[in-house]
Formats: C-alpha cells, sequence, structure tokens
C-alpha cells in the first residue's frame, strides 16, 4: 500500500501537493513503520532501529530520485526520512544518546526548512528541539545517581550539546532567516 499511494502521487503532476495529500503521504509512512513495529516488536525487538533506519533510507533514495522532478515530493521524504531516523535514535539508544540525536535531527531539519524556505519544516525542526529540552529535564536532571561525577558526565555532555545545537540554529537563522516568509532572520533596530 506504501509502495502504490506514493506512485499514485507522483503519477500526477508535479504540481505543489495539497494538504491532503502531504497528511497522507506521511500517514502512510507512519503507518506502515507502526504496523510493522506491532507485528515483528514481540519477536525481532532488537532489529526495530534497523527497520527504522532502512525506512528512512528509503525515503532518502526517494527524496534523491525526485529532487529534479518535484521539489515537494524530496522535501516531504526528506521529513520523513528525518522522522524515521527518530524513532531508530530512540529504539536504539539509551535515553541521553537519543537525546543528543534528536537535537542533531532537530538542527538538521531546521536548516532543510531554512534552506528549502519552507515554515512547516523549520517548526517541525523546532518542535523536535523543544521535545528534545522537555526529555533532558524530565531525564531526572534534577536527581543525583549514585556515583556521580559533578562535571564529566553524561547529563552535562547531553546539556552542552544542546547548548551549541541551539548556537548553530541561531547562526542559522541569521544566514538564511531573512529569506524566510515570517523574516526569521535578523532585525534591524528601528528608528524612533
Amino acid at each position: 500500500m506504501n509502495l502504490t499511494a506514493i506512485g499514485e502521487r507522483l503519477a500526477r503532476q508535479a504540481e505543489r501537493w495539497l494538504k491532503a495529500d502531504l497528511l497522507l503521504f506521511h500517514a502512510n509512512a507512519l503507518g506502515l513503520f507502526g504496523g510493522l513495529y506491532a507485528i515483528f516488536d514481540p519477536v525481532a525487538t532488537a532489529w526495530m532501529p534497523a527497520l527504522a533506519l532502512a525506512i528512512a533510507a528509503w525515503h532518502g533514495a526517494l527524496m534523491w530520485a525526485w529532487r529534479g522532478t518535484s521539489e515537494e515530493a524530496s522535501l516531504n521524504s526528506l521529513a520523513v526520512g528525518f522522522a524515521m531516523t527518530g524513532f531508530a535514535i530512540g529504539l536504539q539508544f539509551d535515553q541521553w544518546w537519543a537525546v543528543v540525536g534528536w537535537a542533531i535531527e532537530s538542527a538538521a531539519i531546521v536548516w532543510a526548512g531554512l534552506r528549502s524556505r519552507r515554515d512547516w519544516m523549520r517548526m517541525g525542526g523546532a518542535v523536535l528541539l523543544a521535545w528534545t529540552i522537555v526529555r533532558l529535564v524530565l531525564l531526572g536532571f534534577f536527581e543525583l545517581p549514585a556515583g556521580f561525577s559533578p562535571v564529566f558526565n553524561a547529563r552535562v555532555g547531553a546539556t552542552l550539546l544542546i547548548v551549541a545545537v541551539c548556537y548553530v540554529l541561531a547562526l542559522l537563522h541569521q544566514r538564511y532567516g531573512d529569506q524566510m516568509s515570517d523574516r526569521a532572520g535578523p532585525r534591524s533596530p528601528r528608528c524612533m
């Protein structure tokens, strides 16, 4: 069904996608992973991250194939690929590494949204970054585990990386933000 839906959408003209097409394209990919997860997780849990990466690679290949024919299809395949990569990160790594992976993924999504001048993609990356920060705080950020090392620990490393990602995003918005429809770039001071 996934392949049929993708083929049916691309058989039509390469015009801008309708909101229903966007919703169905993403729901189809997420439904594919959800269905495969429900089937294979009880018997092959260790394979779930690889399955998510396989779907991400499939959508990466679709993005590459469509880059010259349909920018909309290419960007939406990129977005699905990022989502599947996020699932793989969350399934494969422990909590601190998952937070680090999601922070880096959010920066990549925002960068892709800025480069392609797509607000929805940029906002999706911002929402993922906000979720990542919430996850960081919920990981027991204020609880000291046994054998706690004050400076050199996963908590400090993950926090520093998220701070670095925020700085990178600020630089990206400074560089590409003036091209966005909501003028996400730096503002010039107003004269009074």
